[in-house]
């Protein structure tokens, strides 16, 4: 798959900011990537999701978005593909069904993990474990 130049772009443009900004490490930036801005524009989020489906393996049978931010992309790559969807909390709920995989039953399917943003794995990591609890391969 080539690179898509133009949406490129267009996230970088909504959503590269320049200014001063404290990082979650604490640190100043003078630049910050919000992605907030591109997963709330419902034109552009659609494109997102309909260059991500060729990357999908055939054999995924339910997206997983992990909260927060993986929440909107999977939506959006559910609704342009047709998969079925569940949602990976960073930890289960204490009330109502107390999971922390929610909306699919995902025992026994083979599951595709949506982020938005990864910097050093570890919530990915840790979601793949709550997968595997709840029997997902």
């Amino acid at each position: 798959m080539t690179i898509d130049r133009a949406l490129a772009e267009d996230i970088r443009a909504i959503a590269s900011l320049k200014g001063e900004f404290t990082l979650r490490s604490g640190q100043i930036s003078s630049h910050y990537f919000d992605k907030c801005r591109f997963e709330s524009d419902p034109a552009l989020l659609q494109r997102i999701a309909a260059r991500m489906i060729p990357l999908i393996s055939h054999d995924t049978e339910i997206l997983a978005g992990l909260e927060l931010g993986g929440v909107p992309i999977a939506t959006a790559i559910s609704l342009a593909s047709g998969l079925p969807l569940a949602f990976i909390r960073k930890r289960a709920k204490e009330y109502g069904t107390c999971q922390a995989v929610e909306g699919r039953d995902v025992e026994g399917k083979c599951i595709v993990l949506i982020e938005d943003v990864i910097t050093t794995g570890g919530a990915v990591a840790d979601a793949v474990k709550l997968v595997e609890a709840a029997k997902g391969t």
